[in-house]
């Protein structure tokens, strides 16, 4: 899965949690807003799809007095009656080891404020891709020098010789997916998509072989174009994936394309197998150089030969001011500019380190929006290693905002997941069309100065000398 970019961008290789199912309309939240007040708040802790038990939650109505601490039982499950508005937090729901010569974290936590009755929280952790790939056997088309091979669990790309008489194969990791996938293959010559197939409800296993070598290709791979318009000027870099989702999360996928943004307009096209029953998903990167914010706008409709976004109409606020702890009150605030819409939510990380202890600890939270300022709750004595104060090391290295359809209410039970990257943003594409919005802080200016920026910024640097390259 790919981290969403805040610090670290991490390459999206795989499939989801494999819990995205694609509906008809829009779903409702988990909780709907008049759920009966004695209707129990949930939280679901699992990794790798399997429960943890023990992880101590405490759950604070709106003035942070504490409801009930309770520990995640044999199902992975803690839950309590708090009013409207309190606050749900767990302390090391993953514990983590030290790695390359590093400490572990003191203290882990993450916290859903703004939560209401009957919410049904969740918090998914998932290991590094293990256990032997999969074999993806396929049937020879003897036009193709090269293969793409997607699926709900990753996908590749693999070179061959046109003509060759032996079968081309894949090989890809399961990671997060299920014991069934779905697959589309493509053939391409000289960079030129020539054939297609799609093949649904394939069983898969780890070092299992995936035979679809029975498949025909279909001749037509037709162009798609996809455009921006109304880009402000102070947006100077532009790139965006597309994806096709279909019931088990991501079926088709391609990453890092470059977008040339002239006089406020960009456009691309590309080649994509029409499979049906799908949704087509683009995330649109658009870099500020004025203020340090990162853009991501998500848009989803049934695919179609074209898709434009007004890019200007869907902007959040730009960051205008770094965000700063008042460690007294615990509140994060920041400044934005006057334009773009009213986010929903936001998520804050934040690092602190004692100065007279070896201790710290990591602490991130989702809230409900709340005019560039953002608190996060007071928890009982004892349950942090130490009290921050003007002396502790402070780091605010988290900070984004979004605008999601349904609000807060119809994102809160994963939206931790999925800015935290145990998600590909693929729960907020409910209905067949819809249109999300983030803003990242970024520390630098320039993407390019800052990892994050280096790995995105690489990629595409990279797809541009392919297509230079294929073009000559």
């Amino acid at each position: 899965m790919r981290r969403f970019l805040v610090l670290l961008l991490a390459v999206a290789a795989c499939g989801d949690d494999g819990s995205h199912q694609l509906p008809d309309a829009p779903v409702p939240p988990d909780a709907p807003i008049d759920a009966a007040p004695d209707s129990p708040v949930t939280l679901t802790i699992t990794r790798d799809g399997q429960p943890i038990q023990g992880v101590e939650v405490y759950f604070l109505n709106p003035d942070d007095s504490l409801v009930a601490k309770v520990a995640t039982n044999e199902n992975g499950v803690a839950s309590a009656i708090v009013l409207p508005g309190a606050s749900v937090t767990a302390v090391d729901p993953f514990p983590r080891e030290a790695t390359k010569g590093a400490p572990a974290p003191e203290k882990l936590l993450r916290t859903f404020a703004g939560v209401k009755p009957g919410d049904a929280l969740q918090l998914t952790d998932h290991d590094e891709v293990g256990g032997e790939p999969m074999r993806v056997e396929l049937p020879i088309h003897f036009s193709a020098d090269a293969y793409e091979v997607h699926s709900t669990c990753g996908s590749t790309y693999m070179m061959d010789s046109p003509g060759s008489a032996f079968t081309p194969f894949a090989m890809i990791y399961l990671d997060t997916c299920e014991t069934t996938a779905d697959f589309v293959i493509e053939a391409l010559s000289d960079g030129t998509k020539i054939g297609w197939f799609h093949k649904a409800e394939v069983a898969v296993s780890h070092g299992a072989t995936i035979d679809l070598t029975a498949e025909s290709y279909q001749d037509s791979v037709p162009e798609v174009t996809f455009s921006l318009t109304n880009v402000p000027a102070e947006l100077w870099g532009a790139d965006y994936d597309a994806w096709l989702l279909a019931g088990r999360g991501k079926v088709w996928q391609l990453e890092y394309l470059p977008l040339d943004v002239v006089k406020g307009t960009a456009t691309d096209t590309f080649q994509r197998a029409p499979v049906p029953n799908t949704t087509a998903m683009f995330k649109t990167f658009l870099w500020s150089s004025s203020t340090p914010t990162i853009h991501e706008l998500h848009t989803w409709r049934p695919p179609a030969a074209t898709t434009s976004i007004d890019a200007g109409a869907r902007l959040l606020p730009e960051y205008s001011a770094g965000p700063e702890l008042d460690s007294a009150t615990r509140t994060v605030d920041w400044s934005v500019t006057a334009t773009g819409q009213t986010p929903d939510l936001v998520l804050a990380g934040i690092y602190v380190e004692s100065n007279d202890t070896p201790a710290w600890y990591e602490w991130e939270i989702v809230a409900p929006y709340g005019d560039s300022s953002l608190t996060f709750p007071k928890l009982p004595d004892g349950v942090l290693p130490f009290v921050a104060d003007d002396s502790a090391y402070v780091d605010v290295y988290e900070l984004t905002t979004a605008k999601v359809p349904g609000g807060y209410d119809a994102v809160r039970a994963k939206m931790l997941d999925t800015l935290r990257g145990q998600g590909d943003f693929t729960d907020v594409a409910t209905g067949p069309s819809g249109d999300a919005a983030f803003a990242t802080y970024q520390l630098a200016l320039a993407q390019a100065k800052t990892k994050a920026g280096k790995v995105r910024a690489q990629a595409v640097a990279a797809e541009r000398a392919r297509r230079a390259a294929h073009r000559r």
